[in-house]
């Protein structure tokens, strides 16, 4: 074989990895693309589990507290989820929140003569602007309303050519006054090695100092 065939198939070896890595990588922002759709696309919707309530998704950003690491409720044992998880009752502490989180989007208009906000800061897995988001798959309440659990789902994981490190996520849910006044307990639930692991998070509050 020659010097020129050499050069030729060499060339074409290249070409061909070239051709296999734009492929994998615009199968990895397709993927990108479709679940960040699908949390704009929750916006708006019905998250709980119980057809008597009504708890909607109100806002979704990556965004989160400046001072998160210090805010924020953390597992003791792996992993060690960390989450920062406010209720407000009324328009300017809606707004201070809003701020607080350093969301950026116009806030969506809440009666709070008739509902209460809760936000659920996290992180979730990816980079960029939509890698890996973690959506709210739906919440439920027990008989009497005391306990609120709040099941989320990882739309891509790690394994689906996402970077395992910590980004930001703020939700905004909206709840009905007298089921919220009622709630004591939060339970948020996350998938780790295929497993539900449940953590109790306590929900910051201007009435209470968790």
């Amino acid at each position: 074989m020659n010097y020129v065939n050499v050069l030729f198939l060499s060339t074409l070896l290249m070409l061909a990895g070239c051709a296999s890595g734009t492929s994998e990588e615009q199968h990895s922002n397709d993927q990108t693309n479709s679940a960040s759709s699908a949390v704009k696309e929750q916006i708006g919707r019905d998250l709980s589990a119980d057809s008597e309530q009504t708890i909607t998704l109100a806002a979704s950003e990556k965004a989160l507290p400046a001072k998160f690491n210090e805010m924020a409720f953390k597992r003791k044992e792996t992993p060690l989820y960390e989450y920062v998880v406010k209720e407000v009752t009324n328009q300017s502490d809606y707004e201070d929140a809003w701020d607080l989180y350093e969301l950026e989007n116009k806030p969506p208009r809440i009666d709070f003569t008739k509902k209460d906000a809760l936000f659920i800061g996290l992180y979730e897995s990816g980079e960029g602007s939509g890698n890996c988001p973690t959506m709210i798959k739906n919440i439920k309440l027990d008989s009497d309303h005391s306990t609120m659990t709040v099941m989320l789902n990882d739309l891509i994981g790690p394994t689906d050519n996402c970077e395992e490190m910590a980004t930001p996520r703020t939700h905004v849910i909206t709840i009905t006054k007298e089921t919220s006044q009622a709630i004591n307990n939060l339970t948020l639930i996350e998938k780790f090695n295929d497993a539900d692991v449940e953590t109790d998070v306590p929900i910051k509050t201007k009435s209470h100092t968790n």
